[in-house]
């Protein structure tokens, strides 16, 4: 059977599509395998929706769904040097991979090597929708309620513009590996006290983990008086076993690098 693409280019168009043909959605396709566009009588190709720019407005960060990794870290770049998902994109898989994979589609269907996800998840992002559920969602409850949001689409991912520093981490053997996990650390500084802290691990028995316990009781601690070896004690992950290694191994190597990141957070 051969597939019927479409290409929407308005916001009407799009959503009278999806409330009509209950179509395949196609961003960057690299997560949809062939057999399933074969199969389905409607693809609908965001192409041209004009989804592929990153801009601030005065509050947030606003990201496209359809731009790519690789257009992710040039804009971002430009916006917010440093920014902590420059520097977790920019890792991701490969070269030709990171100019097709989309935020969207990353989003939508959280793979378990995401290099995007903990850092969304520590900022504190949310999706805005078009579709049968419309609107923004904290991403936390999106991608742990997706069976609500059925019949709409990811228009953009709304980043809070905010002042912290941001430290990365993916467990790989070599660079091209899929990571047994990933790690995001942020931290704000108010003078000499931590004001704010957060850490996101993705690739346990959950699919992801967020540091809220650690995160409150470090809220308002002066930089000199972290005890760090104390804090990485305290951190509790569940892994399953993978190929790269155990999950009791993977537990000892993400409290070795959750507390190098928090030191060197603190050190600058």
């Amino acid at each position: 059977m051969s597939s019927k693409w479409l290409f929407p280019s308005d916001i009407d168009e799009l959503v009278g599509l999806l409330e009509r043909d209950n179509p395949l959605v196609h961003g960057g396709g690299t997560g949809i395998p062939r057999g399933r566009v074969r199969s389905s009588k409607v693809v609908v190709d965001l192409g041209r929706m004009g989804w592929d720019r990153c801009y601030e407005d005065g509050k947030d960060i606003l990201l496209g769904a359809t731009c790519s990794f690789s257009r992710t870290v040039e804009e971002l770049s430009r916006i917010r040097p440093g920014h902590v998902l420059v520097s977790a994109l920019s890792q991701a898989a490969s070269t030709p991979l990171r100019n097709r994979i989309t935020l969207g589609g990353s989003v939508a269907f959280f793979p378990l090597w995401s290099d995007l996800m903990g850092p969304l998840l520590a900022l504190g992002a949310s999706v805005d929708l078009v579709g049968t559920v419309s609107g923004r969602y904290p991403i936390e409850h999106f991608v742990s309620n997706r069976g609500l949001f059925r019949g709409s689409v990811i228009r953009a991912i709304v980043v809070p513009d905010l002042p912290m520093d941001g430290w990365y981490y993916r467990e790989v053997r070599v660079g091209f590996d899929y990571p047994g996990f990933t790690m995001t650390l942020l931290a704000q500084r108010d003078g000499d006290v931590l004001a704010d802290f957060r850490g996101v691990c993705v690739g346990t028995k959950e699919r992801f983990k967020i540091f809220n316990d650690i995160s409150e009781s470090l809220k308002g601690i002066r930089y000199g008086d972290v005890d760090v070896n104390a804090v990485a004690e305290k951190l509790k992950l569940d892994f399953p076993d993978k190929k790269s290694g155990s999950g009791e191994y993977f537990g000892q190597v993400a409290k070795v690098w959750f507390e190098r990141g928090l030191a060197g957070l603190l050190e600058r």
